[in-house]
């Protein structure tokens, strides 16, 4: 008898469900605008657009949608670039190899690609090691316009150079490393870009020059404005052969100037042409007191009012300016007293003989305020002579002038009336009468112009009352 046996197989099967993603119902627009170049081909997807105007493509994304791209092209000439370009002579003694360097390319609009009789396009604008013969420059900018040049390059193998210099007697010649003080014919080799040696021959001559260098060597101390190194430089320099170079610990200074200096002692020389040496040693030290700078606190004053500024500092100084001069009659003045017209602030630029700078500011605000009184009663009969008048009072040192005063009765009938008043003064004013006649007593009616010495007017208008 034989068993059978029944194996049941149950296959797994694992789906994998991609999420389709929505498309929607009509196509994204996507509108750019580009330029192309007269006479080249601009490229639109797979099509070749040689003209400009309005091109519609569908292209498909990454989820399999369509997008609009609508193309605005437009044209333009194609330019005449100006090409400026220099040639690289060999850099090394016995080589016969140069390059050529794009300098510039006018009208040209960036990225510019460039390439030499047909080779690669590079976005390089050196051409190194080629050798002596003729060259065409190809170049093509954003827009595709495109330019050429022809170019002759003529080698000359670098066999050195010999020239004459003069030195001011007892001073140093600086050449390369060496310090020279005698004459004499002295050899020296410089580096070139490639790192070759280029032979240089220097005639030395010496003579006693009478080259008088003078100017300013200045120093800023450590310490100035929270910094903890100073600084030296030259200003002013004059002499018989410029141009000057400064020199500090035998060290050719850029621009004249170094920064950076810790307190110690330095060597400082100004050097002419000819070597020629204004010399001096200079210390840098930390001040002991920090720079302390006042021109005064600031003050609300009345129209007219004199006050006087002051310069003070608790280190000496050793120049000073004004961004807006108190009395540019006397710029360097350290006491100086104005009277403001109007508000103003008082900018001061101080540099003490540290070379520490700092700035400080008074700020003057002019106030229009009690410049004039009126009074609202008189009586011509009164006891006090100064009652019997009516006139205008006030500070002359802020009033220009008083005019047009003019008085009138309750019914408008001028009773006074006067161009010009002098301020202060009670004969120019109203005495109460009218052709010589007394006037009812009552209420009247004044109208008065005021001109400050600021050039500002007021009209001021009111009524006195007549006892």
């Amino acid at each position: 008898m034989r068993l059978r046996f029944l194996f049941l197989f149950i296959a797994y099967v694992t789906v994998e469900v991609t999420a389709i993603a929505q498309c929607p119902s009509s196509p994204v627009v996507n509108s750019t605008i580009d330029t192309f170049c007269t006479g080249t081909r601009y490229t639109f997807g797979d099509t070749l657009l040689r003209d400009g105007g309005i091109y519609n493509r569908v292209f498909r994304d990454i989820d399999g949608c369509d997008s609009l791209v609508s193309l605005d092209l437009r044209e333009t000439p194609n330019v005449s670039f100006d090409i400026v370009l220099d040639t690289i002579a060999p850099l090394c003694l016995g080589d016969s190899l140069g390059g050529i360097i794009i300098r510039a390319v006018n009208k040209a609009v960036e990225p510019i690609v460039y390439a030499l009789n047909g080779g690669p396009e590079q976005l390089s604008n050196e051409f190194l090691n080629l050798v002596p013969g003729s060259y065409q420059l190809y170049i093509r900018d954003r827009f595709g316009c495109e330019g050429r040049k022809n170019i002759q390059l003529r080698l000359s193998e670098i066999i050195g150079e010999t020239f004459i210099d003069t030195l001011c007697a007892g001073s140093t010649y600086f050449l390369g490393t060496r310090q020279l003080t005698e004459p004499g014919l002295y050899n020296d080799t410089l580096m070139g870009r490639l790192g070759c040696d280029s032979l240089i021959i220097l005639d030395l001559r010496v003579e006693d020059l009478d080259n008088t260098i003078s100017g300013d060597i200045l120093t800023i101390q450590p310490g100035c404005g929270g910094n903890s190194t100073g600084s030296i430089s030259i200003e002013n320099i004059t002499g018989t052969d410029p141009p000057f170079r400064l020199y500090i610990n035998d060290e050719l200074q850029e621009n004249n100037q170094t920064d950076g200096l810790v307190p110690d002692l330095y060597n400082v020389a100004v050097y002419d042409k000819n070597f020629c040496a204004k010399l001096e040693t200079i210390e840098l030290t930390i001040p002991n007191q920090i720079f302390e700078l006042s021109i005064g606190e600031d003050q609300i004053v009345n129209l007219g009012e004199t006050v006087t500024i002051e310069i003070e500092s608790n280190i000496e100084l050793q120049s000073f300016s004004w961004a807006t001069a108190p009395n540019p009659e006397c710029l360097d003045c350290t006491t100086i007293e104005v009277t403001p017209t109007q508000s103003v602030d008082y900018i001061l630029t101080a540099t003490n003989i540290d070379g520490c700078t700092v700035i400080d500011t008074l700020s003057l605000v002019v106030l229009n305020e009690f410049t004039f009184y009126i009074p609202t009663a008189f009586s011509p009969t009164a006891v006090d002579q100064d009652n019997r008048t009516f006139a205008v009072f006030g500070r002359p040192e802020a009033i220009q002038s008083v005019n047009n005063f003019s008085i009138w009765d309750k019914w408008g009938n001028p009773v006074f009336a006067a161009s010009t008043v002098v301020l202060n003064d009670l004969e120019s004013g109203w005495d109460g009468t009218l052709d010589g006649q007394p006037v009812a007593a009552g209420v009247y009616a004044y109208r008065v112009t005021i001109l400050y010495i600021n050039g500002n007017v007021e009209q001021v208008a009111g009524t006195v009352h007549l006892f």
